[in-house]
């Protein structure tokens, strides 16, 4: 069944999109017979008016959603409580949603981008495609990506500079005194784990420094792996050297000695 827009109702009735939507809205600057030409048209055809024109129509509906994962590490919380600083000082809400984990929520999380209930969207580490945020963008809903890297290509995505601070990672340990040290990077699935190693051998570089695949360990940025990879690593290098590691939940600095 086709669906008919505020264009497709213009295009019909000859006359423009902003006389129709005088009309939608009941606006009184319409002559009467126009007016009635177009309620006829908007009943034959059975024309709904979508709830986020609504909204628009009636200024917004305050609030801005939050698309995240179910994560509760210290990264995600200064996240949110970010967040949650530049909202409080506004008119506006904070509206968070899960990641949708079944096809069920999927369908309901699309319904909510589209039901007018949010003014825009951010979402934080997706890091997987989701039609439903990219067909949301596209009709009109004001979006933002957070460590997204590129997975929905062509969607505003915030991302750190890796190369910025692996750069200064490898000029602290040159400046204490380390020559020789690992790096603990991520799975090759990972998107961003090329571009890291990259700039780590780019940094080691600037100082007259190789790198050493035997100190290139592969591990995924979760909480068990944050621990035991780095003892392994220093292990595996040299019953002698020393880690100079600090392990957080979901990232784990250079080691070295």
């Amino acid at each position: 069944m086709r669906r008919w827009t505020i264009s497709d109702l213009a295009r019909e009735a000859n006359v423009s999109k902003t006389t129709v939507s005088r009309v939608l809205n009941g606006r009184p600057d319409v002559d009467a017979e126009t007016s009635a030409r177009l309620h006829a048209l908007i009943e034959n055809v059975g024309y709904v008016r979508s709830a986020r024109a609504v909204q628009l129509s009636k200024g917004g509906a305050n609030a801005i959603g939050v698309l995240a994962p179910f994560d509760t590490s210290q990264w995600m919380i200064e996240v949110l409580r970010g967040a949650m600083e530049r909202v409080q000082a506004t008119h506006f809400s904070l509206v968070l949603h899960a990641f949708p984990s079944s096809p069920s929520e999927m369908a309901r999380f699309a319904d909510r981008l589209h039901d007018g209930s949010m003014d825009a969207l951010m979402v934080v580490s997706l890091q997987q495609r989701l039609d439903v945020v990219i067909k949301a963008a596209a009709d009109g809903l004001p979006l933002i990506m957070l460590n997204d890297y590129g997975f929905n290509g062509g969607l505003t995505d915030i991302i750190p500079d890796e190369a910025v601070g692996i750069a200064e990672a490898v000029e602290h340990l040159v400046a204490v005194g380390r020559r020789r040290f690992a790096i603990i990077a991520g799975t090759p699935d990972y998107p961003v784990s090329r571009t890291r190693l990259d700039a780590y051998r780019q940094a080691l570089g600037a100082y007259g420094l190789k790198l050493d695949k035997q100190l290139v360990v592969e591990a995924p940025f979760t909480a068990p792996t944050a621990g035991w990879r780095p003892r392994r690593c220093s292990t595996a290098a040299s019953p002698s050297t020393r880690c100079l590691h600090r392990a957080t939940p979901w990232r784990s600095a250079p080691c070295g000695r």
